[in-house]
């Protein structure tokens, strides 16, 4: 399985007085499977 893309999507919105930080980090294969891995960091 040869890894042949890697996406880093990073979103950042404010709700209330917290700033929501999430990452998506994506690895997209050569079959055409996908792998994703969401993150969220509240500040």
């Amino acid at each position: 399985m040869y890894i042949y893309k890697r996406m880093t999507v990073s979103t950042m919105y404010k709700q209330g007085k917290e700033i929501i930080i999430s990452f998506c980090l994506c690895d997209v294969f050569f079959n055409g499977q996908f792998n994703c891995v969401s993150v969220q960091i509240t500040i």
